[in-house]
């Protein structure tokens, strides 16, 4: 944390500390800056090793070849309060599905408020307004989006690579944000299994 506060602050970003939280958008200037830092262990940057770096890593890639012209965020979390943004509460559903936080361990007290009732497409949310704005074009045009689900929530299959040992027959009975062991059996029709909620031993989890 502090290489990349050091990072923002060479391009000219202060990090507000006074709040729980902090966000800001991830630029060119910024990822060179952090690399910088990071120098002595950039050959070491492979594997399971060093994942931050080897994030970076990828966004220089994609800075040099694409333009980070894409919505990447830098998010800082200072004090467990009521997340303030989208990606705040992303941030703590994701340490929960990957066993970095304990669950019942995070203020989510407001992550209802937070986040917006969206379509989800292809692992893609999309804002509701806009399709009912350009709904004659997208379906006179055939690219009307083929919508999985509408939640605030994603799906935890959308963003955690599960254990080799883990299953789940179907994605949709599992919410960003749940835990499960390593060993469990997730069946169709199973009961559903929400954000801060798991198993911490292997089950079968079926319908009542």
């Amino acid at each position: 944390a502090v290489i990349f506060v050091a990072a923002l602050s060479k391009c000219n970003i202060s990090v507000d500390f006074s709040k729980s939280e902090f966000v800001c958008d991830v630029k060119k200037k910024f990822v060179k800056n952090a690399l910088m830092a990071f120098e002595p262990f950039l050959s070491k940057a492979e594997g399971d090793a060093h994942k931050n770096i080897q994030v970076l890593n990828h966004l220089n890639f994609i800075a040099q070849n694409e333009g980070l012209e894409k919505d990447f965020r830098l998010v800082f979390i200072f004090e467990d309060k009521k997340p303030l943004s989208v990606e705040a509460v992303y941030l703590k559903l994701y340490a929960l599905s990957t066993g970095k936080a304990p669950l019942h361990s995070l203020n989510l007290e407001n992550a209802f408020d937070v986040l917006e009732n969206v379509a989800w497409s292809m692992n893609v949310p999309i804002e509701l307004a806009w399709l009912r704005e350009n709904e004659i074009e997208l379906k006179l045009d055939g690219t009307f989006p083929v919508i999985d689900s509408v939640d605030k929530f994603p799906r935890f299959l959308q963003h955690v690579i599960p254990a080799d040992n883990m299953r789940i027959l179907d994605a949709s009975k599992v919410c960003m944000g749940a835990r499960l062991a390593d060993e469990i059996i997730v069946k169709p029709g199973a009961n559903y299994i929400d954000f801060d909620a798991g198993t911490s031993e292997s089950a079968i989890v079926d319908k009542k």
